[in-house]
């Protein structure tokens, strides 16, 4: 069973918009319709590949709120904690100027904004 997480990403307002633009570039270059940030649906592992070089992850990336100008909300459904610590890390160890709140077990819980 899968769980769904919100990871709200805060900091230097240049790394943000770099996760917006590897998230939606990734999005993309999969065919996913970009107009609706809350749909993406993107393999994690595409993501992890670019993060850490490794693919071989499961979940998706469901989606993005990029409403708030001080705040990036990444949703996430992944199959355990142990997976969302591994995005979390590589999420950091890649832009580490910013902060990462974990908000984990969100199902069913309206988009923040």
């Amino acid at each position: 069973m899968f769980v769904k997480s919100d990871l709200y990403i805060r900091g230097a307002e240049s790394q943000r918009t770099a996760i917006v633009k590897m998230v939606m570039t990734i999005a993309e270059r999969i065919g996913a319709e970009t107009t609706d940030e809350s749909a993406l649906n993107i393999p994690i592992g595409m993501v992890m590949n670019v993060l850490a070089g490794d693919a071989l992850h499961l979940g998706l990336l469901v989606g993005l709120n990029t409403e708030d100008s001080e705040c990036v909300v990444m949703r996430v459904e992944l199959p355990n904690a142990t997976a969302l610590m591994t995005l979390y890390d590589a999420l950091l160890e890649c832009f580490n100027e910013v902060e990462i709140e974990v908000d984990e077990d969100v199902e069913d819980v309206p988009w923040p904004f």
